[in-house]
C-alpha cells in the first residue's frame, strides 16, 4: 500500500486489522504490526484497538458513521452475531496482539527461537555501541601506526585517516551489512600497497633532490605555456618550498605533501596556454609524482580495506567475550538464523505463529528486514501488506535504501 503522507496508511492499517478480524476469522495474536519508533508503536495500538471498540459499537448499533464499518455492517449483517463475538473476543484479549518496532519483532523471535538463532540465553543489549567502535578503531590505529615510519604516518594524517575516520566507516558496514566493497586494491596486502608507496616517495625524493634546478627552469615568469599558477614567480617559490618540506625530514612534511598533486602531468595539461603552441614540458620527475598520487590513493584504499576485515572479525569477537549485542545485531542474527541451516524450520515455525504481517513505514526498510519479511511471509501462506511513502523515506543514515523499497514494490 503506497500513499503519501495525510492520506489514510494509518487509517488502512487499522482497517486491515479489522477486517482479518472479521473476514478471516483471525485472533489478535495471528495478526503482526511492525513500525520503526516506540512512539509509532504505542499510537498504531491506541488505534487499532479504538477502531475495533468503533467496529463493535457499528455491530450493536447496526450503523456507523464510518463508510469503511458500515460497508462491512451491510454485507456481514447476516452474521452479525459471530462478528460481535469476535470483536468482543479480540478487544479482551488485545493486550497480546504483537505489535512491535522491528527490533522488538526481531529481539522477540530471537528470544523464543534461542537454539535455531544460536542466541547465548544471558546476552545483554546494550543501546549505544560507540565506546566498542572507538576501541576497535582504536586498537587498529596503534597496531599499524605507532611503529610506521614516517611517511606512513604522513600520507594517513595528510588524508585525515585516523580513528575517528575509521569509526565513520564502522558505523557505515554496521548499517550496511550486505554492503560489498569496491576497490582498485581489492585483493591487494596492505604490506605491498605500502612498500608501492614508500618506493614511489622515495623515487620522486631523489630526483627532486638531484634536478631540482633543472625542474625550476620549467616554471616562472619566462614560461610562456602555461598560465597560473606556473607562470607566477611568487607562487611557483611557494611550491618550491612546500616540495623541499615534504622531501625532507620536517616534521611538518604532511602539511606540504598536497603540492605533490601539482606537479603531475594531467595537471600542468590543465593550465596549458590555450594560444601558446609550445608543448608541456617533460620531465621523469612529473612522471613519479603522478605514479607516487596513485600509489597514495590505493594504498588510502588498501587501508580502510583492512580496517573493514578486521573490524569484521574484531567486532563479533569482542560482543561474544562481554556477552552483549546491539541494536543492529538483533536484525542481522534473525536475518542469519533465517538464512541458516534451520532457516526453513524457522520461516515455517513464524508463519505458523502470525497468519498476517502488516509492516508499516516500509519505506525505511532496508535490505536485511525486506530479506526477513520475504523469506518469512511471502510463500502464499500468509497475508503480507507492506505500507509506506518512498518520498517519506528518512533514514539512509542507518541503512534505509529506497532501491530496496522499490525492488519489494516491483
Amino acid at each position: 500500500i503506497e500513499a503519501s503522507a495525510g492520506t489514510g496508511k494509518t487509517y488502512a492499517i487499522t482497517a486491515l486489522f479489522v477486517r482479518l478480524i472479521l473476514e478471516e476469522g483471525l485472533s489478535v495474536r495471528d495478526i503482526l504490526v511492525v513500525t520503526y519508533t516506540d512512539a509509532a508503536t504505542e499510537e498504531l495500538r491506541h488505534r487499532i484497538r479504538q477502531t475495533l471498540a468503533d467496529a463493535l459499537q457499528a455491530f450493536e448499533s447496526g450503523s456507523s458513521d464510518i463508510p469503511f464499518l458500515k460497508a462491512l455492517v451491510d454485507r456481514l449483517s447476516g452474521e452479525a452475531k459471530e462478528m460481535k463475538a469476535r470483536l468482543q473476543t479480540a478487544l479482551c484479549g488485545f493486550d497480546e496482539a504483537p505489535i512491535y518496532t522491528i527490533h522488538g519483532f526481531c529481539q522477540r523471535m530471537l528470544k523464543d527461537r534461542a537454539f535455531e538463532s544460536s542466541l547465548l540465553f544471558d546476552i545483554e543489549l546494550v543501546t549505544d555501541p560507540s565506546e566498542m567502535l572507538q576501541e576497535i578503531a582504536d586498537d587498529f590505529w596503534r597496531t599499524h601506526f605507532y611503529e610506521a615510519g614516517p611517511i606512513m604516518v604522513n600520507f594517513a594524517l595528510k588524508n585525515k585517516c585516523g580513528p575517528g575516520r575509521f569509526v565513520g566507516l564502522l558505523r557505515t558496514f554496521i548499517n550496511y551489512p550486505l554492503l560489498e566493497f569496491l576497490s582498485q586494491a581489492k585483493g591487494m596486502s596492505l604490506e605491498s600497497l605500502s612498500a608501492e608507496l614508500e618506493s614511489g616517495f622515495q623515487a620522486a625524493r631523489a630526483v627532486w633532490l638531484a634536478e631540482r634546478d633543472n625542474i625550476k627552469t620549467c616554471f616562472g615568469s619566462g614560461a610562456k605555456w602555461c598560465n597560473l599558477p606556473y607562470n607566477n614567480d611568487e607562487e611557483m617559490a611557494s611550491l618550491f618550498e612546500q616540495l623541499e618540506t615534504c622531501f625532507s625530514e620536517s616534521e611538518t612534511a604532511l602539511e606540504a605533501l598536497q603540492c605533490l598533486a601539482s606537479f603531475c602531468p594531467a595537471a600542468l595539461e590543465a593550465k596549458k596556454a590555450k594560444r601558446s603552441s609550445l608543448p608541456v614540458p617533460q620531465h621523469r620527475f612529473f612522471g613519479l609524482c603522478e605514479k607516487l598520487c596513485k600509489a597514495e590513493r590505493i594504498w588510502l584504499a588498501g587501508l580502510q580495506l583492512e580496517f573493514v576485515s578486521y573490524a569484521r572479525k574484531e567486532l563479533p569477537r569482542r560482543k561474544a567475550e562481554r556477552k552483549i549485542q546491539h541494536f543492529d545485531d538483533l536484525l542481522t542474527r534473525l536475518y542469519e538464523a533465517l538464512a541458516g541451516p534451520n532457516g526453513d524450520a524457522l520461516a515455517e515455525e513464524l508463519r505458523g505463529r502470525y497468519k498476517a504481517a502488516l509492516i508499516d513505514e516500509f519505506q525505511d526498510t532496508d535490505p536485511v528486514q525486506y530479506q526477513i519479511f520475504h523469506r518469512t511471509f511471502s510463500g502464499g501462506k500468509s497475508f503480507l501488506f507492506l505500507i509506506g511513502d518512498p518520498k517519506q523515506a528518512i533514514y539512509a543514515f542507518r541503512g534505509a535504501d529506497i532501491f530496496t523499497y522499490l525492488k519489494a514494490a516491483k
